[in-house]
This record gives structure tokens, sequence and C-alpha cells, in this order.
């Protein structure tokens, strides 16, 4: 197994000699396995490079998909369930009860719960912990530092709170997309799609620690 990084400045021709590079391999090894992993929004844009470059605007064995889409390959491979996929809207309209549930036992968040905006907030953060891998015990330690600190650690309490809370409402139920990585990155040596594949990363300005692992 050999790694291989491409490097230069913005718009100096990466991701076109990328995929030039994978057209032409593919080309070579038509029994070989390709995978093209792209941040959700640019696979429409690779795919459209990839049939572009190719010989005769065709090609069978190279598959553009994100971290997200390869996931869900390998769960229907392997035979894997997941809980229902919460999408954001689904996540606002839980995370509008939890908070209802827990405002009286809110400290800095309390007056906000109803204030525009407040709820894309928490959920942004709330993906933003799960994104990272961050578990109540690590918000808990900064929190325990941090008291006699000012405001900084009342709000920590607070979304530790709603944190859990939401993680609860949910559990059993649904899986938030922010979760699918990690799921991902426990099975995915099991899988066959994966195993002898030739994999090509492009377009990310950089990779959460679960990417990191799944890498």
């Amino acid at each position: 197994m050999k790694l291989e990084i491409m490097l230069g400045p913005a718009n100096s021709g990466k991701s076109q000699k990328l995929c030039e590079y994978m057209v032409n391999a593919a080309k070579n090894d038509p029994s070989g396995k390709f995978i093209a992993i792209v941040p959700e929004q640019f696979t429409l844009q690779m795919q459209r490079r990839v049939v572009q470059t190719a010989e005769n605007h065709a090609v069978m064995n190279i598959d553009v998909v994100s971290f997200n889409r390869l996931a869900m390959k390998v769960f229907s491979e392997l035979g894997i369930c997941l809980n229902e996929i919460l999408d954001d809207t689904g996540k606002a309209l839980i995370l509008r009860g939890v908070l209802e549930d827990v405002r009286e036992d809110l400290t800095l968040y309390k007056g906000k719960v109803h204030m525009q905006g407040f709820i894309d907030e928490m959920k942004s953060i709330i993906a933003e912990l799960k994104s990272y891998s961050v578990t109540d015990e690590s918000l808990k330690d900064v929190q325990e530092n941090l008291e006699g600190e000012g405001s900084l650690a009342d709000k920590l309490r607070d979304i530790r709170l709603i944190y859990n809370s939401f993680n609860e409402k949910i559990k059993d139920i649904y899986t938030t997309s922010e979760e699918v990585p990690d799921v991902f990155a426990r099975v995915l040596t099991r899988s066959e799609k994966i195993i002898g594949s030739h994999i090509y990363l492009d377009g990310f300005t950089g990779f959460t620690p679960v990417q990191y692992r799944i890498i």
C-alpha cells in the first residue's frame, strides 16, 4: 500500500490532474476498484469531470462518493441496518421539544430558548460535538476546570444538559448524519468494496477526527 499526496496552490489544476491520473489508472486496470471521495456538494462536479476526462466519455469502475454515501454502500453490503437518519428538520423539531423540557434547569440559556435563531445555533453546536466525537465526559472536565471563571462554565453546563437530553431523546430511534462516519470507521475493514480499492480524496479543506480514522 502506498500514499501519494498532490500538492500545489489553489486553482493550479490539482483536481483535474488527479482526475486524469485516476481515469488513466482505471483504464489500465478495468477489473480494479476505484473510489473518489469528495465533499457531498462536489460529487456531481467530480462525476462530470470524470466523464469529461474519460476516453469515449464512459467509465465503469470509478465510484464518486462522499464519506456518508460510501458508508451507506458499505452498510448495505454488510447488511448493517442503522436507525432512521435524522435530517435537519427532524433535529430542529426534537431540539425544540428538548429545550422546552429542560428550560427551567438552564442557567445562561434559560431566557434565550424562544429567541429567533437559538435552535439553529444549538443544532450547529450539537452537530459539531458529534462530528468531533466530543463526549459528555470531556465537556464535564472542561466545565469543572472553568468553574469560577465566569459565564463560560454556565454555558458549558447548559450545553451539556441540552446535548445529553437530545441524545437521550433520539437513543435507539434515530441516528444523526454526523454519527454515520463513526459507525463506518468501525466496520469498513470488513468490506470487500473497500479491500483492494484505489482510494482518491479531493476537495477537502480539512478532516474531522472521525474522517482521519476512516482514512
